[in-house]
């Protein structure tokens, strides 16, 4: 399917808008107002000759696209000697649009992505293959992805992860770590290594349509504690404790996992 990876967020005035530097090499990208997938959210974009100047959810007459450029890369989005991009890419029957390059400044606390989603926040190639595990190590990052409820999930992959307070998350490794290991030591001094942990969570895998479901982003978390070998039981502490409305949603889900 056609991707456009030469859009770019220029501002003229106060507001930046997508500006594609390259409309004569895609001449397939759509005209007029188009439903666009924008992290786990489908948002109505009109698409004006060589750019796009107006986001709006469904129902509203507000222009959020100001806003959602400003999540991605900053309050200097489109700013003069700026060079943020984002990709804009038929997937399957629908449009997604994300943030591209080094500029992006990572993902938002408590909002939901797809995986897809995740790795352009942070300036990082995607590819499903790699990014589909539940630990992923790029560069200075580990990302934690988590499914709670894992009663779908075969035998062999039902590893542990649950809440133990809105501010502890216990997280359980694949059988192949070890705590002398490479990942062990990266786990255990993460900070003195200068690598982030990532925790992204989600109640269960699909949504009751059968989609896969989106995963919160709880932030960055800091060890505490480890037990265990083959795999490695991890205790982690939450930069900022889970919300009360998110902790009623997840700490029930994370009851389940410790029941199973």
């Amino acid at each position: 399917m056609p991707a456009c990876k030469d859009l770019n967020p220029w501002r003229a005035t106060e507001r930046p808008t997508v500006f594609n530097t390259a409309a004569s090499q895609h001449p397939n990208l759509p005209e007029g107002w188009t439903d666009i997938r924008v992290n786990d959210e489908t948002l109505n974009a009109n698409f004006v000759k060589i750019a796009i100047n107006v986001v709006r959810r469904a129902g509203s007459d507000e222009n959020v696209l100001s806003q959602m450029l400003q999540q991605w890369f900053g309050d200097d989005a489109g700013k003069p000697g700026t060079r943020h991009q984002v990709t804009l890419q038929a997937e399957r029957d629908e449009w997604s649009l994300r943030p591209v390059g080094a500029n992006a400044v990572g993902a938002v606390p408590y909002h939901r992505y797809r995986r897809a989603d995740i790795a352009p926040l942070y300036g990082l190639p995607y590819s499903e293959r790699f990014w589909g595990q539940g630990f992923v190590r790029q560069g200075q990052h580990i990302f934690l992805f988590v499914t709670l409820d894992k009663k779908d999930h075969v035998e062999a992959f039902q590893y542990k992860g649950h809440f133990l307070s809105p501010a502890e998350f216990e997280w359980q490794s694949q059988n192949r770590p070890t705590q002398e290991g490479r990942d062990g030591q990266t786990i255990r001094n993460h900070n003195e290594q200068g690598v982030t942990i990532q925790l992204f969570i989600r109640a269960k895998a699909k949504t009751p349509d059968g989609r896969g479901e989106s995963f919160l982003y709880c932030g960055p978390v800091n060890f505490v504690s480890w037990t265990g070998e083959k795999p490695i039981t991890v205790v982690w502490s939450l930069a900022k404790p889970l919300p009360e409305p998110l902790w009623g949603e997840f700490g029930l889900a994370s009851e389940v996992d410790k029941s199973q």
